[in-house]
């Protein structure tokens, strides 16, 4: 992951993107450059410029074509170097002017809106088209009363700020200075979470590239409503699954004894030779646990009585690797399964 000074050193916007030189654009594209020649895999940005169609800005909806922009042309520049940007669609859908915004335009990049915690599109997040008719955003992520770290900085600059004065979840005192979380909303919040889950799928799978990653979002993201065909300018191709998004690129969605879901209700660890099972509630009848290899085989089978909350199921002799534990109690609740690294 890209540090927040790093991106702003590849996205930044000039105060008029008209009046940019030849070399002014030669220097993104270095930047670009740089970015691949340090080994940059996501690029995570919220950055965007909203102002169209007024007298006061120079700016004109039909210039979001993905490539107008200076700002959506350096951000396209990244998937040729096989970067992923993950950039946030804005928040401007309950104002007049509902869409996305510059770079959230751009041109193979992934556009991330904001859902709520039932997976209904908030209300702030900006919409699609782009236009030249380009379906954005590209997925949906939690954006919603996110709990987010505040700069000790900004609360010193800021202290009768709105969101400081009445949202403050959690604050220390630290060396003279104080540390905040506030809840806080908006595309903003939700943009990290996506680029996080790309993150861990490039650890997964480090060969990825920006064209697999929208593939892999196009597979396995959720749609909570059926009614609606996918992709479409208010939830892209649905919430993103990091979960379901691992699954596929290790191979288990072959084995059709592993849940698309993980359990909820108990926790699920490597410990010493084997996986930790812990459960909210002890299990009040005989369940079963298996074990899978990315290969498909099964590597332990168990059928558990009720003893309590805490079992230990032993992988003593298997490979070192990847394995899908799978839980079935016979609750919904307590029945998925979980990736542990042995």
């Amino acid at each position: 992951m890209y540090s927040p000074s790093d991106a702003q050193y590849l996205l930044v916007r000039c105060e008029d993107e008209r009046t940019e030189s030849l070399a002014e654009e030669d220097y993104w594209a270095e930047a670009a450059e740089y970015a691949d020649s340090v080994g940059v895999d996501v690029i995570n940005s919220s950055l965007g410029y909203h102002d169209f169609d007024d007298a006061s800005t120079s700016h004109r909806y039909a210039e979001q074509d993905g490539q107008t922009a200076l700002i959506s042309r350096t951000a396209s520049m990244l998937a040729d170097k096989g970067i992923v940007c993950v950039n946030s669609a804005g928040n401007d859908g309950m104002g007049t002017w509902k869409r996305i915004n510059f770079p959230a335009d751009a041109k193979d990049i992934i556009t991330v809106g904001s859902v709520n915690p039932q997976g209904v599109n908030a209300p702030f997040s900006a919409v699609g088209p782009t236009a030249d008719g380009r379906i954005k955003p590209d997925v949906m992520a939690p954006g919603t009363n996110i709990v987010s770290s505040y700069s000790s900085y900004y609360l010193e600059h800021h202290p009768s700020a709105w969101d400081i004065v009445n949202s403050d979840k959690e604050h220390f005192d630290f060396e003279g200075r104080t540390y905040a979380w506030n809840y806080n909303s908006g595309t903003s919040m939700s943009t990290p979470a996506a680029a996080g889950a790309i993150a861990l799928w490039l650890q997964a799978c480090p060969t990825l590239t920006p064209d697999q990653v929208r593939e892999l979002i196009a597979a396995t993201s959720r749609r909570h409503d059926p009614s609606l065909d996918y992709p479409n300018n208010y939830y892209g191709y649905g919430e993103i699954d990091v979960y379901a998004g691992l699954l596929r690129l290790l191979g288990f969605t072959a084995i059709p004894d592993v849940s698309q879901r993980q359990a909820q209700g108990v926790a699920i660890r490597p410990v010493g030779d084997g996986v930790e099972l812990r459960f909210d509630s002890a299990p009040s009848h005989t369940f079963v646990v298996n074990v899978y290899g990315v290969d498909g085989r099964r590597v332990v089978s168990h059928r558990l009585a009720p003893e309590g909350c805490s079992y230990h199921i032993s992988l003593a002799g298997a490979p070192r690797g990847v394995y899908a534990v799978q839980v079935n109690t016979g609750s919904r609740a307590t029945t998925g399964s979980q990736l542990i690294r042995h």
